[in-house]
Order: C-alpha cells, then sequence, then structure tokens
C-alpha cells in the first residue's frame, strides 16, 4: 500500500479518484502495521475519507464487491500486500 506511485502512494493513488469523482464517503480500512501506513500513505485531507482498523483482518476472504445497506451501494475494493 505504501509502494510509490506517480508521486503518491499506492493507497493514496486508489483513494484520491474516488473523492475528485464527488465520491460521498471513502472509507479506507487498514489491518496489519495499520499505524504505519496511515502515517506513511499520504491520504489526502479530506472530510469524506475516514480510515479505520480492522483488528480480525486475518479473517477476511472475500473478493471486491458490490453491496446495498440503508438503500445505499457501496463499492467494496480490496488491496493487500503479501
Amino acid at each position: 500500500m505504501l509502494l510509490p506511485v506517480a508521486g503518491s502512494t499506492l493507497l493514496a493513488s486508489a483513494v484520491t479518484p474516488h473523492l475528485a469523482a464527488g465520491i460521498g464517503r471513502v472509507v479506507v480500512v487498514l489491518g496489519p502495521e495499520a499505524e504505519a501506513v496511515r502515517r506513511g500513505a499520504g491520504l489526502p485531507d479530506d472530510p469524506r475519507l475516514r480510515v479505520v482498523v480492522n483488528g480480525d483482518w486475518r479473517d477476511l476472504d472475500t473478493p471486491p464487491t458490490t453491496t446495498t445497506t440503508r438503500g445505499e451501494r457501496h463499492l467494496v475494493a480490496r488491496g493487500e500486500q503479501s
């Protein structure tokens, strides 16, 4: 997630286009080494961006998907580093 890409990081490069497209809320869910990733990611300072930590990250085994909750559609795009 911290891999340099075009003067930014992979994570910031994935988040920024969603914000630029006018998405109302972007949530980044971090797992292992969450604080180091948060500090080093260079994420934009945007009130629509929320960063949360999933302590059960090892239990995730689902592909990227779309889902609906409370009438809102959500895109879940996963990215892991091995």
